[in-house]
């Protein structure tokens, strides 16, 4: 079997389907992808931009070599930063999850730029 980056399936974490949906689509967005690759590039000011980064990373890791990944940690800093609305085990509005995860993540950089 070929082995490609970005070709990955996340492992699902009771009812939150609607996660894995949108991070298949998000992942594939090159600038965002470029962005958060190096973790040098981007402020280091909340769990949120880390999750996210360690999870890009993974999914595009060319020396990976795994069939799936966890978007455990990354779900886990999205339940605290919106104070439980979005959480594993609960089902969630994907379209909401979009726009609360890119708002968050731009607020995170702009806050990091600042310091």
């Amino acid at each position: 079997k070929e082995f490609r980056p970005g070709l990955v399936g996340l492992n699902n974490l009771k009812m939150t389907d609607y996660l894995s949906a949108l991070l298949q689509v998000i992942v594939r967005i090159p600038e965002l992808c470029k962005y958060y690759m190096s973790p040098f590039k981007y402020p280091r000011v909340d769990m949120l931009t880390l999750r996210f980064g360690e999870l890009i990373r993974k999914i595009w890791n060319v020396r990976g070599f795994k069939g799936q990944v966890s978007p455990h940690e990354l779900m886990q800093a999205i339940t605290i930063k919106s104070n439980k609305k979005f959480q594993i085990g609960h089902p969630g509005d994907p379209v909401e999850l979009l726009q609360f995860l890119l708002n968050a993540l731009h607020e995170e950089d702009l806050k990091g730029q600042r310091q």
